[in-house]
Order: structure tokens, then C-alpha cells, then sequence
């Protein structure tokens, strides 16, 4: 297959984990945040809005990191019935959308605490 692109000569630049972490943080705080959005709302933008509208399925697995993290079980089940309704709507991944919604019912709704 030919194509009219050279290779990039360009060298790849290597980021510890550390740093990596951070930025992905940075980017959440000032692009993913409910704050962001409210923000870029009354600026009579509506392209900025939806464009921030777009990195949420993104800051979902933050979340559900830095839920984690904290051991807030709240909030990851909330980002749980997230990814569930987000699962039944992409092809190819059959495991998450039976098990995940499995998941988040059974210990919330088929098995209530007594």
C-alpha cells in the first residue's frame, strides 16, 4: 500500500508515569470538571460547551480512579451505571455490557443490605 507520507524522522519523547499522571490530572481539572462546563456556558460559546461536553466518557475513568483511590464505593458505582449504559451501546466489548450491569444491581438492588 503506498502513500504519500513520509515517516516521522521525529524522535519520541518518553514520559515517566509520574509525569504522564499529571498531565491526564491537568487536563481533568480544567477541561472535564461540572466547574469547566459551567464556565464556558454563559460565554454564549455553545461550540466550547459541547466541545467540553466531549471529554466526559474520558473523565469517567478518572473518576473511577481517583474513586478508587479514595475507597469511595459511591461514586465508583456511579461511574459504574455510567460505563453500564455506555457498554450496551458499543459493539464488540459483550463482556461489559452482561457482567458490568450484573455488577452494579446485584449488591445495590437483588441483594439490599438488611
Amino acid at each position: 500500500m503506498e502513500t504519500n507520507c513520509k515517516p516521522g524522522t521525529e524522535e519520541q519523547v518518553k514520559l515517566s508515569t509520574a509525569k504522564w499522571n499529571a498531565i491526564v490530572d491537568e487536563f481533568y481539572s480544567t477541561f472535564c470538571t461540572q466547574r469547566a462546563r459551567k464556565a464556558a456556558n454563559p460565554l454564549d460559546c455553545p461550540w466550547l460547551y459541547n466541545t467540553l461536553l466531549m471529554p466526559r466518557d474520558f473523565s469517567t475513568v478518572v473518576e473511577a480512579k481517583q474513586a478508587m483511590k479514595a475507597g469511595d464505593i459511591g461514586q465508583l458505582y456511579a461511574v459504574w451505571k455510567k460505563w453500564s449504559l455506555m457498554a450496551q451501546a458499543l459493539p464488540g466489548i459483550t463482556n461489559y455490557s452482561l457482567h458490568l450491569p450484573r455488577q452494579v444491581l446485584l449488591p445495590t438492588v437483588i441483594l439490599p443490605p438488611q
